[in-house]
């Protein structure tokens, strides 16, 4: 009796378990010893079989593959912690021997805080390294900085480590916030909590030089270039959370946000310093280009061109989706 394969191949994974009747296991048979394309298929089933077997002994030899690397990490980790608590003993020792103060002892510990922090963290943990590592790092940074001010009777610790802090949030911070532990939290906030960070740091790091100098024209001065940057970014920032599905919208409105930034930059920071500037004059030559007051309106033409070049394909965009 011949039989259609697509009867037998329904019947095939019955068959390979055992638990079809018999009069179909015959008929399977019968059509195996002429089908070398069912047998293959019996074959291959068979195989899938012994694969999902295995799989229960594959996972066991990996977590003890696991357990041996976490030991060996272990290991180093206390290897090279105990490298790093040396010379603190050291220190110690040196300093009670010779009746000195432990001033540069804890200048000393602070130094090899900071490099455990780096080296030693990463082999103890097994998940989020960059976060903790990062975050361990700013802190103990910021404790051999107080150290030192300490010790030196500095005046210089606030606006040095706010420097420290505005760097670590304007070239890290968007890194950290991409950690899957951070990911989904922040998701869809990031750019807002990057430049609110670097905003609170910028202005620390500003108001603290200034109580530094104590000069209030350093302030003032500082103010009228940092207000209307600021004032630009958070433009920036907004429009890319507002439109951030919309690329080409996002930067046309950047653009033409920038151009008028660039025309009117002058005269905002003079009126922030009491000096009224009129806007600058068109320019009837390029002559001192890009450094006449004249260039600015060329620079506003330019960015309000190709603002209005990118919303235009923004909109051509959108009225073809439309469409569809």
């Amino acid at each position: 009796m011949t039989v259609n394969c697509d009867i037998i191949k329904d019947l095939l994974p019955l068959y390979a378990d055992g638990v079809c009747s018999e009069e179909s296991a015959k008929m399977i048979e019968e059509h195996l010893k002429s089908c070398e394309k069912c047998k293959s298929l019996l074959a291959n089933i068979k195989e899938d079989d012994t694969i999902g077997d295995l799989l229960p002994n594959e996972e066991t030899v990996m977590e003890g593959q696991k357990k041996v690397f976490r030991k060996h990490n272990i290991r180093l980790s206390a290897t090279v912690g105990g490298l790093f608590a040396l010379p603190i003993f050291v220190c110690l020792v040196v300093n009670l021997a010779t009746g000195l103060t432990l001033d540069w002892f804890f200048i000393v510990l602070a130094s090899l805080m900071l490099g455990a922090s780096l080296v030693v963290v990463p082999l103890f943990l097994q998940n989020n390294k960059f976060l903790w590592m990062s975050g361990l790092s700013v802190v103990s940074l910021g404790l051999l900085l107080g150290t030192i001010s300490l010790y030196t009777h500095g005046r210089w610790f606030l606006f040095t480590y706010s420097a420290v802090l505005f760097g670590f949030s304007v070239a890290v911070l968007p890194f950290l916030l991409r950690e899957p532990v951070l990911a989904n939290k922040v998701k869809g906030y990031r750019a807002l909590i990057v430049t609110g960070v670097g905003t609170l740091t910028s202005a620390v790091m500003l108001l603290s030089l200034y109580a530094y100098l104590d000069s209030v024209a350093f302030l003032r001065l500082s103010l009228s270039l940092y207000l209307p940057l600021l004032i630009l970014c958070l433009c920036v920032v907004i429009l890319r959370q507002f439109f951030k599905n919309d690329k080409s919208l996002y930067l046309g409105l950047s653009s033409l946000v920038t151009g008028v930034f660039t025309l009117i930059f002058e005269s905002f920071s003079n009126a922030l310093l009491g000096v009224k500037t009129p806007l600058p004059a068109f320019p009837n030559t390029l002559a001192g280009f890009p450094f006449s007051r004249g260039s600015s309106w060329l620079f506003f033409l330019a960015f309000t061109v190709l603002g209005t070049v990118l919303i235009v394909i923004s909109l051509i965009k959108r009225g073809k989706k439309h469409e569809k």
